[in-house]
């Protein structure tokens, strides 16, 4: 009888590497995390009875949309923007 080496395919290869290196691992983990997170955020709150409703949340939180305006504050509360203007077109 001989022996029949197994070939080692790139994948194969990629996943052994990978799971000596710590680093890598973890920084994979933390990844899936977030795409995990995301992904369940948009499943709970879209469709035609989300169970979790967006626009039953309070009219102040819900037109808080510092990032997406191109405003940013530089605290949490509901104050006066800090940097109004800084990061809108001129």
């Amino acid at each position: 009888m001989t022996a029949v080496k197994k070939q080692n395919t790139g994948r194969s290869e990629f996943w052994q590497l990978l799971k000596e290196d710590r680093m890598a691992m973890s920084g994979l983990l933390v990844f899936v995390l977030f795409f995990v997170i995301a992904l369940t955020g948009l499943l709970l709150t879209t469709g035609q009875n989300p169970v979790l409703d967006p626009s039953l949340l309070p009219r102040r939180i819900r037109n808080r949309s510092n990032l997406s305006s191109g405003r940013c504050s530089a605290s949490i509360s509901s104050g006066p923007m800090i940097w109004d203007g800084m990061f809108s077109p001129a």
